[in-house]
């Protein structure tokens, strides 16, 4: 009877050895998991695929110069848009510029070619030409490594704003700031000539205003956010909708500061001339060749059923009303105070992009943030039983859409981009994360503080802290 006794309770034991190995990661794929995305890996992955894309990058602009193998493709991708519009507005012809012509012959001439492959259109407004303006005087491959330089800084000034009010970014600066630099497909953008970073950077500004109740910078930062008001827009209409007046007055103040530097440079008539230049004939062919690169529902859409098509306007347009359904749902009673200001917000950019009329590839890049808020709100997610947090189905969800979004650059394009799966994937999490019965009353240092000290670990098992 003793013996029997005795192999019972060493087969409860066992059993329950294993069932805290599991929980913690330790056994199986968890244990893999764990390995995979252990701090030091992590850190060895981003330099090595930071340094990678550096060297290739140094090689073309040391071997290549302006373009491409010397064909008229642009160094830089979109830069050269850019480049051209502050070039015009340096010569004094800020009233040219939306002219089709004169982008099509200055980019040429920008790259010492006869003619351009592809055409990059400029469809901002006119206040963007401004500092590239300074750029202008320069040659091309300097102003683009000077520009590619800020874009750097952008991201890099992104994640030290969220430092105050983002535990993940505050433990582990470094290795955050490193895994936001190595994410794709912001680091192709920032070599690429795109303005993400920045744009990256306002929301990141006014995420943490709005978390340190500093209104006159939010403000700031999503006026600044307004050179793409399909961005700021909807943001802007939350926050009136919920009562921050501060916030969206301030906004609209640097958006009338903005639009007067873009009359004094371009003229009072550069709103109608920038809607036509998005309405010519050479600007919407272009757009048809970006179609398989759009990953807003209605470049999905449209990539499904066909531009124009009845069906793609009756399938993004439910999809859309309910997405902005659920946002409004969930933003009921959003208080930036509040532990789970952060997910609403990264809730708000996820659809920001699915609803916006012209959303390609690269704005996915904006993405981090929502991703980081996640990470902060699963390493702080209240458990009964303890166990590792992020949990290993969580850690190898981040890895996978990690590892996608470098693949995508290696397969051929299909009819519907990788990354129009990201904001969707990011979306259903988020949205899961708010659902999941955490308390949404509680300030982010009383569930920090509540999170601490509810995690008690059970015999045996160690549960890493938190700070």
């Amino acid at each position: 009877m003793d013996r029997s006794i005795f192999a019972v309770r060493t087969l409860k034991s066992v059993f329950e050895a294993s069932r805290r190995r599991v929980a913690t990661g330790s056994l199986g794929a968890g244990s893999l998991i764990a390995r995979v995305t252990a701090l030091p890996t992590l850190a060895i992955t981003f330099c090595f695929v930071l340094f990678f894309l550096l060297m290739v990058n140094v090689d073309i602009v040391r071997n290549e110069g302006a373009t491409a193998a010397g064909s008229g493709s642009p160094l830089g991708g979109d830069f050269i848009a850019f480049f051209n519009a502050g070039r015009i507005v340096a010569d004094g012809d800020g009233s040219d510029l939306y002219d089709w012509e004169r982008q099509v012959a200055g980019q040429a001439r920008a790259l010492g070619v006869a003619t351009v492959d592809t055409v990059m259109p400029f469809p901002y407004p006119a206040f963007v030409a401004a500092p590239y303006a300074l750029l202008a005087r320069m040659p091309y491959v300097w102003a683009y490594v000077l520009a590619t330089l800020a874009m750097f800084a952008a991201a890099i000034a992104a994640v030290l704003l969220l430092r105050p009010v983002s535990p993940t970014v505050r433990a582990q600066p470094l290795l955050v700031t490193l895994g936001v630099l190595a994410s794709q497909p912001l680091l192709q953008v920032m070599y690429g000539g795109q303005t993400v970073a920045f744009s990256l950077l306002c929301f990141a500004g006014s995420y943490a205003a709005l978390r340190r109740e500093r209104d006159v910078a939010a403000g700031v930062w999503l006026g600044l956010l307004l050179y793409k008001p399909q961005l700021a827009v909807p943001l802007l209409a939350l926050l009136l909708w919920r009562g921050r007046w501060r916030v969206v007055a301030v906004a609209g103040a640097v958006g009338i500061a903005l639009g007067s530097v873009g009359l004094a440079i371009a003229g009072p008539d550069w709103p109608r001339q920038m809607l036509a230049l998005v309405g010519s004939t050479g600007y919407t062919a272009q757009e048809r060749l970006n179609g398989p690169q759009m990953i807003s529902l209605m470049g999905v859409a449209e990539q499904i059923f066909g531009a124009k098509s009845l069906w793609a306007y009756a399938v993004a347009g439910v999809l859309g009303l309910g997405a902005l359904a659920l946002l409004l749902r969930v933003w009921r009673h959003a208080k930036p105070e509040r532990a789970t200001f952060s997910l609403q917000f990264g809730l708000a950019i996820v659809v920001t992009l699915l609803v916006s009329p012209h959303a390609l590839y690269y704005e996915a890049g904006l993405l981090v943030l929502p991703a980081i808020a996640l990470i902060d709100h699963w390493r702080f997610a209240d458990t009964e039983t303890g166990g590792e947090r992020p949990t290993p189905f969580q850690r190898l969800t981040l890895v996978v859409l990690f590892l996608v979004g470098h693949v995508r650059f290696f397969v051929p394009a299909g009819a519907v981009d990788l990354f129009a799966v990201f904001p969707i994937v990011l979306g259903v999490l988020l949205w899961q994360a708010l659902v999941s019965g955490d308390d949404a009353t509680a300030t982010a240092p009383e569930r920090w503080a509540l999170t601490r000290s509810a995690r008690q670990a059970p015999p045996g098992l160690v549960v890493p802290d938190r700070p």
